[in-house]
């Protein structure tokens, strides 16, 4: 029990919340009122939902009891809680609800004594005068025979009596050493069914900070979907006796709260918290920690068998309160399933092991009950689509069903729509996929973009402040002139977007480079013909950024075509455009395109198709460098 002030001090100030205005939630509604099955013994799901599906198809929300207020002193039975569950229609803004136990025995809170299935479940208060008061029958109930009994029979009777429950004590006694020594030497599992233990899961919310615990495998299964960071199984309570955890819910706050002190939670519903009834109970002997975070507005608590988290959140500033209560560190083993989630940023596809963690770095087989082969990365995502893993890339479908690709050259477009040249090769642990860098087949050297895993083709790339050309095959020769140049202008000068425009007007060139990622060098995306300034109306040179984008000018006997204007004075603009047309004629072209010579008034000119690619690609505040 822990000993912790409530009231005004401490405890009662901390965890009010009435005066916090909203729940810090996800942006997907995270609603803590929805309450789950329990899905722990749910067989393996052999073909999953779709991935646009936010909550996996085999994970429903039940309908739960709205606001199920108790008095202070006196927890509902769980007929009635039973009762009121099945009348009670689905909710949206209320938290969690939870009866006292799903098992076909309930045990008394107080005494840890299994009563039969068939009665109604009665709590025992806190009193200990009152405590074992239900097994206590009348003497004539005991004692049928009464004063019929001689007391020489008597006297035999209580002998044989001492002599038989002298035996069954040594057989129990016997039962119990035995199981004494399977607990100490069986695996965890084989004890914990033993014990009738229950997992405890734990996710998180990035957004609130609150780290969630449930016995619900269904429950944590929801958040998951809709964007709480799935953590696994924390540790095991008994499902049905010991020292009774109870769950409350700020309902301003957003945050939840867990204690074995009925009056510490009581306190907390006279104050406004949510009553959510009994989570599950105290066993084992594993010390589980609580420590509670001073700087969160949802007074976040976090409760861990790890003494290593422990002290690592102290040493981040949170406050040490002592033991919670006492758990078995450990997990008992449960149908691995798919789960799709948000949490990390993007709508993703997990596979969670018999161990409640994600698989990670390793082939999932269909074997498992996952349906499929697939691929877990080191986040626990599997590959969809095209996924960077290791050197290279793997692909699979939408879902996560790993393409079947043999180790060689491979030219197709069912990857990325149209036909692209790959090399597949074992990228190391057994996984097949694209190569991507720099490597070389058989003496000849190639590149292969990092996220995408095709070669780089009729390009130029870089390598330092080297540059190779890439005919149409992938094979990679050195570059020079006005190639070279331009790479390296696009290496030194950069771009925020990514996109940079480069013109050299000595040889009237007009190229197009592009950052793919971070990890891939600078590539020639296009490179073209163009016309520049005449003399005396020269084209500025230096460095410039994409500052408007117009897609015509007509001025009644000319027009120009997608303006990418870079210098902008009042109404006038210079700017890259397309060759100049005449007016009303179907774009029939003025006297001579002028690409190639110096002829504009500053302005760049280029092919229809070639200036439609720069305004269509490169966003802006591109960079553009004039030389």
């Amino acid at each position: 029990m822990l000993n912790m002030k409530l009231g005004s001090t401490a405890l009662g100030a901390r965890f009010a919340g009435l005066g916090v205005a909203t729940a810090l939630a996800l942006s997907v509604s995270v609603v803590p009122g929805i309450a789950l099955a329990d899905e722990a013994d749910a067989p393996a799901v052999t073909e999953p939902a779709p991935i646009e599906q936010v909550v996996a198809a085999d994970v429903t929300p039940e309908a739960v009891v709205a606001d199920a207020m108790l008095p202070a002193t006196e927890e509902a039975p769980a007929s009635e809680v039973a009762q009121a569950t099945e009348q009670a229609e689905p909710m949206t803004e209320q938290p969690f609800q939870m009866t006292e136990s799903a098992s076909s025995e309930t045990t008394s809170e107080g005494n840890g004594e299994t009563t039969n299935p068939e009665k109604t479940t009665t709590e025992v208060t806190d009193d200990p005068a009152t405590k074992g008061e239900e097994d206590v029958k009348p003497a004539a109930e005991e004692d049928p025979k009464g004063s019929e009994e001689t007391g020489a029979d008597a006297q035999k009777d209580s002998a044989e009596k001492q002599t038989t429950e002298s035996d069954v004590t040594k057989a129990e006694a016997t039962e119990v050493t035995g199981a004494t020594k399977t607990a100490e030497d069986a695996p965890a599992a084989t004890v914990e069914a033993a014990r009738k233990l229950t997992n405890v899961y734990r996710v998180y919310n990035p957004n609130s900070g609150e780290h969630f615990f449930t016995a619900s495998e269904g429950e944590a299964l929801h958040l998951s979907s809709i964007g709480w960071r799935w953590e696994g199984i924390a540790y095991e309570c008994d499902a049905a006796s010991g020292a009774a955890v109870y769950r409350v819910y700020n309902p301003n706050a957003g945050a939840h709260f867990y204690t074995t002190n009925k009056g510490e939670a009581n306190h907390l519903v006279s104050v406004g918290w949510k009553r959510e009834g009994i989570a599950w109970y105290s066993t084992g002997s594993n010390q589980l920690y609580r420590l509670y975070n001073p700087n969160s507005p949802i007074g976040e608590h976090l409760y861990t068998v790890s003494a290593a988290e422990r002290d690592s959140v102290r040493a981040a500033g949170w406050r040490y309160e002592g033991l919670a209560w006492s758990v078995v560190a450990g997990h008992i083993p449960i149908a691995p399933r798919w789960t799709i989630s948000p949490a990390w940023g993007s709508q993703e596809r997990y596979w969670i092991q018999s161990n409640g963690q994600f698989a990670k770095n390793r082939y999932i087989e269909a074997s498992e009950g996952s349906g499929y082969r697939a691929y877990a990365t080191s986040s626990g995502a599997v590959v969809r689509n095209k996924t960077k893993v290791g050197g290279g890339v793997m692909f699979a479908d939408n879902n996560g069903r790993l393409k079947t690709v043999k180790k060689g050259w491979l030219v197709t477009k069912d990857f990325d729509g149209a036909l692209q040249r790959y090399y597949i090769t074992d990228l190391g642990g057994g996984r097949i996929g694209a190569k991507t860098g720099y490597f070389t087949v058989s003496g000849t050297r190639y590149y292969g973009y990092y996220n995408d895993g095709y070669v780089a083709r009729n390009t130029v790339i870089g390598d330092g402040n080297n540059a190779y050309e890439a005919n149409n095959d992938g094979v990679l020769t050195g570059a020079s002139g006005y190639k070279l140049a331009g790479y390296r202008y696009a290496r030194n000068v950069g771009s925020s977007t990514g996109w940079i425009v480069l013109t050299d007007t000595g040889n009237f060139r007009t190229m197009v480079f592009r950052k793919r990622s971070g990890n891939d060098p600078w590539s020639m995306e296009m490179d073209a013909l163009c016309g520049v300034g005449a003399v005396g109306m020269d084209t500025s040179y230096g460095y410039h950024r994409i500052l408007r984008k117009r897609p015509f000018k007509d001025n009644g006997w000319e027009i120009e075509y997608y303006l990418i204007d870079y210098i902008i004075v009042r109404d006038e603009a210079q700017s890259y455009h397309s060759i100049i047309y005449r007016s009303g004629t179907n774009d029939r072209v003025v006297t001579g395109s002028g690409l190639g010579t110096r002829v504009s008034h500053g302005c760049i000119r280029l092919p229809k198709e070639n200036v439609k690619f720069i305004f269509d690609n490169c966003p802006l505040y591109s960079s553009i460098y004039i030389y």
